[in-house]
C-alpha cells in the first residue's frame, strides 16, 4: 500500500487470514489468551491483524479514499465442536447449504461514504463484489460473459440525501450513478451447486433445497458422538458428509454411509423471514406456496439454460500443495487431531496446553 501511495497509484490489498481455519495455529502472543480455547485465540489474532491493516490505512491518511470489506467464504466447521466456530441459531455449517453454511458476515467500511452502524436485509452475494466495485470506480462491466453478480452500491452507501458535515470532501469523490438499478424490487435468485449437482436456490425470502446433507451440531448430532471428548473437543477431524453425493463420497478416505445425503422432489421450501433456522418446511402444495415454487422453477429453468458446468479446478491438483499429503497417500489425504486428557475448567486459559491436560496433536491418516 505504501509503495502504491508513493507512486501515486491506487492500491488493492487482498488479505486472506489463516486464522479460524484448521489447523488452529496461533502465534505466541495470542496462544492461550482467550476463554474460548484455540479457536478464541485465533479470533483474537485475526482481529488484531485486521486492526493493524486499518491502522496503517489511517496512518497513510487514505481512510476517506479506501473501501474495506470483511467477509468469509463459508460458515463454521461445526463437526469440530468447540474448535470449529458457531453459527448461532442457524442450521448447518461449512460444506452444506443450510443458512449456517452460506450466510456469512458482510461488513463494509468507508468513512464519509457509508453511514456508520447502518445495516441492510437485502439479499446479496460475494458475486456482487465484482460489478459493485467496477461501478464505484467507473469501469465497464464485461460483456463477453454472463455476470451473475449485481451492483449493490445503493445498498452499501444508502444514498444519503444530503452530504453529512464530515463527508463533504468525500461526496465529491463519489456520486450516485444515473439509472441505478441496484435496488430492484424483483426477488433475487441465488443458485448453489456442489460439484455439478444443483443443491439449493434462494428466491427472495424463500429458500428451496433440492439436495441436503445431514446436519452436524457441536455434540456430533447425526452420528458417532463418541468422536467428541468432554466440552465438545474433537477426537478426530474428519470430513463427514463433505462430499456432494453418495457416489462422490466413496472417494473420501473414510466414506460415510449413503444416508448422509437426501434428494427432495419437490424441493424443501422455507420462508427465511419467518424461519431463519430452517426448522419448518412449508407445504408446497398449499395455494400460498405453490405459486412461489412455480415462479422460482420458471426462473431457474431460464438460469439453467445459460449455465455451463466448467471442469473442476481440483480434479488434477498436485499433492505438493495439499497439507498432510504424501505421494503415496494421494488423493486420500487428511489432517486429523487426536484428543488426549481432560478438558480444562470453563474460563481457564493456559499458555501451555500441557498445563490444561489437553493435547491436540496432528497425525497423518494412513492410506
Amino acid at each position: 500500500m505504501r509503495d502504491a501511495q508513493q507512486k501515486g497509484k491506487p492500491f488493492f490489498l487482498y488479505y486472506g487470514t489463516a486464522q479460524t481455519h484448521v489447523n488452529l495455529y496461533s502465534s505466541e502472543d495470542f496462544r492461550g489468551s482467550s476463554k474460548r480455547g484455540r479457536y478464541g485465540d485465533n479470533i483474537r489474532e485475526m482481529a488484531w491483524t485486521v486492526g493493524e491493516i486499518m491502522d496503517e490505512v489511517k496512518a497513510m491518511r487514505e481512510e476517506f479514499k479506501t473501501l474495506s470489506i470483511f467477509t468469509s467464504d463459508n460458515g463454521p466447521l461445526i463437526n469440530l465442536g468447540n474448535e470449529g466456530g458457531d453459527a448461532g441459531i442457524l442450521k448447518g455449517g461449512k460444506a452444506d447449504f443450510w443458512e449456517g453454511g452460506v450466510r456469512v458476515p458482510g461488513i463494509f467500511h468507508w468513512p464519509g461514504h457509508i453511514r456508520p452502524a447502518s445495516t441492510s436485509d437485502v439479499v446479496a452475494s460475494q458475486m456482487d463484489l465484482l460489478p459493485t466495485l467496477i461501478q464505484i470506480v467507473g469501469g465497464p462491466i464485461p460483456v463477453d460473459r454472463k455476470i451473475d453478480g449485481q451492483d449493490i452500491s445503493s445498498m452499501i452507501f444508502n444514498w444519503w440525501p444530503e452530504p453529512q458535515p464530515e463527508t463533504v470532501v468525500a461526496k465529491r469523490l463519489y456520486k450516485k450513478p444515473k439509472n441505478d438499478k441496484s435496488a430492484e424490487s424483483e426477488p433475487r435468485m441465488l443458485v448453489w451447486y456442489c460439484h455439478d449437482i444443483l443443491y439449493t436456490v434462494r428466491y427472495g425470502s424463500y429458500k428451496f433445497h433440492f439436495n441436503t446433507k445431514k446436519v452436524w451440531t457441536k455434540e456430533g448430532h447425526h452420528a458417532k458422538p463418541e468422536r467428541y471428548g468432554d466440552g465438545g473437543f474433537p477426537l478426530k477431524q474428519k470430513a463427514d458428509c463433505f462430499a456432494c453425493s453418495a457416489e462422490l463420497n466413496l472417494q473420501y478416505p473414510n466414506p460415510e454411509p449413503p444416508e448422509c445425503f437426501s434428494q427432495h422432489n419437490p424441493p424443501l421450501m422455507y420462508n427465511l423471514d419467518r424461519d431463519p433456522q430452517e426448522a419448518y418446511p412449508l407445504n408446497v402444495s398449499l395455494p400460498a406456496n405453490n405459486p412461489v415454487l412455480d415462479e422460482m422453477m420458471n426462473k431457474l429453468d431460464k438460469f439453467l439454460d445459460t449455465m455451463i458446468i466448467a471442469p473442476s479446478l481440483l480434479a488434477n491438483r498436485s499433492p505438493s500443495v495439499i497439507p498432510c499429503c504424501t505421494p503415496e497417500s494421494f488423493p486420500k489425504c487428511t489432517c486429523n487431531y487426536q484428543y488426549e486428557g481432560p478438558v480444562p475448567p470453563p474460563g481457564r486459559a493456559n499458555k501451555d496446553s500441557k498445563e490444561s491436560g489437553v493435547l491436540l496433536k496432528k497425525i497423518l491418516d494412513k492410506p
